[in-house]
Formats: structure tokens, C-alpha cells, sequence
């Protein structure tokens, strides 16, 4: 089997995250949507998918990114 690298297109960086697969859009696009909220946020999954990448683009397009972001690790 062999594997072809492709460069990364804008289309698929999103807030410091490479995703071109429809599953990575779609968090894409919910992270968007939570952002625009008020709502606190709790992100779970197991080490290494990364929760705190999906927590910094949530707070960087929030209207509270220039306050301070609290995280609370378990």
C-alpha cells in the first residue's frame, strides 16, 4: 500500500488545525456555533484527540477572548 502526502489547503486549516475529512468539518463547524454562545463548555475524550485545541479555537473566536481562558484539567 502506498500513501500520498498532500500540503494542507486553506480550506482545510481551521484555528491551527488541519481537517479535510467531513467529520472534521463538522466539528469545525460546531465549534463555530458553540463559540457564538455564552454557554460554558465541557470537552471530553480520551488523551491525545485533541480537547485542548478544540478549547482555544472556541475561546479565540468567542467574544471573550480577550479574557482570561480557564482550563480545568482532570
Amino acid at each position: 500500500t502506498s500513501f500520498r502526502l498532500e500540503q494542507p489547503t486553506e480550506d482545510d486549516i481551521f484555528c491551527a488545525m488541519i481537517g479535510r475529512s467531513q467529520a472534521m468539518k463538522d466539528v469545525f463547524e460546531r465549534v463555530k456555533k458553540v463559540a457564538l454562545t455564552e454557554s460554558t463548555v465541557l470537552i471530553t475524550g480520551p488523551s491525545g484527540t485533541g480537547k485542548e485545541l478544540i478549547a482555544n479555537a472556541i475561546h479565540g473566536l468567542s467574544s471573550r477572548n480577550e479574557k482570561a481562558q480557564n482550563n480545568v484539567l482532570g
